[in-house]
């Protein structure tokens, strides 16, 4: 039976995953009352999507170093970028957001394709 192999540095990357969803958490806890009837967006389920993206980078940070492979870590974070793609086409009401929509759109695709090209090239790796 092969022993499984860890992963700091995809550890790491869960890791710092999961502080960034931290802090956006406290940062949707510290919206002001009186911005609450001008956001596009709802208040609970954003939070609630937070935690939960929060939730399973920790689960993966810790299961990566664990050995877990790392194809979990690649396929959430496709999914992550692929949701914030949707959020931005669906929430964005400021003329400023959708006048930059394109450059934003073209950014988060090309992070799709660098997280693609990097898990494909993790997984022609042995040990990955």
């Amino acid at each position: 039976m092969a022993t499984k192999s860890r992963h700091p540095r995809h550890a790491l990357l869960a890791l710092l995953m999961l502080l960034v969803q931290m802090g956006a958490l406290l940062n949707l806890t510290r919206v002001p009352a009186e911005i609450l009837p001008q956001l596009s967006l709802v208040l609970p389920l954003e939070l609630v999507l937070t935690l939960a993206w929060a939730l399973i980078f920790a689960w993966l940070a810790v299961n990566l170093w664990r050995g877990l492979p790392t194809r979990w870590l690649w396929q959430a974070l496709l999914l992550y970028v692929a949701i914030a793609v949707l959020r931005l086409l669906v929430f964005a009401r400021a003329d400023y957001v959708q006048g930059r929509m394109p450059v934003l759109l073209l950014v988060l695709l090309l992070a799709l394709l660098v997280l693609y090209r990097y898990r494909t090239a993790s997984q022609r790796k042995p040990g990955t």
